[in-house]
């Protein structure tokens, strides 16, 4: 998959030749497509949400069971993506959704912006959030034990009930499904 409007700060950390690939992550929703990368591998099975709250505007994408999810985005070509530099201890997400970029770090000034990423897949679950109303704004966790995925996944699935309710219903509506 072409990875659409790459920005030149992405740009510059992925050609920048002292930076560990294991320290870079990419997650990208666009339609019925995905990207997920991390540690030097794509993962071709495993479940990706991204949501993303500035102001008023609210968008989440997801890969569940093979299913693609979204609720507001304007076009069918419309994508997210995030992409994790996880080098130091103030990790950094640069957030593009179609031609905006964001750059959100611990540091930023208080401000309006959440996001979370959740990945999961059988080995690991991964839950990032970013909150700017916080102090400490950035949660970065990554498990492999069975019991704490299943709690990493009952908050993830909490936070977007309550962030993106109808979003949540539709994905309940496609899990009973299953």
């Amino acid at each position: 998959m072409k990875i659409p409007h790459i920005h030149e700060n992405e740009i510059k950390l992925l050609d920048n030749k002292n930076v560990d690939r294991d320290d870079i992550q990419c997650y990208m929703i666009q339609g019925e497509k995905s990207v997920m990368y991390i540690n030097e591998c794509n993962l071709d099975k495993g479940n990706l949400f991204i949501g993303f709250i500035e102001g008023d505007k609210k968008i989440v994408m997801a890969r569940h069971s093979n299913r693609y999810l979204s609720q507001g985005i304007d076009e069918d070509n419309s994508f997210l993506r995030v992409t994790f530099d996880c080098r130091k201890t103030d990790i950094k997400f640069h957030v593009v959704q179609n031609d905006r970029y964001l750059k959100l770090k611990n540091s930023d000034d208080s401000n309006n912006v959440f996001m979370i990423v959740m990945v999961e897949c059988a080995e690991f679950l991964q839950l990032s959030l970013y909150d700017g109303s916080l102090e400490q704004k950035v949660s970065h966790i990554f498990v492999t034990a069975a019991n704490i995925k299943d709690k990493l996944r009952v908050l993830t699935f909490s936070m977007l009930n309550n962030r993106f309710p109808s979003f949540y219903d539709n994905l309940k509506f496609q899990m009973e499904a299953e």
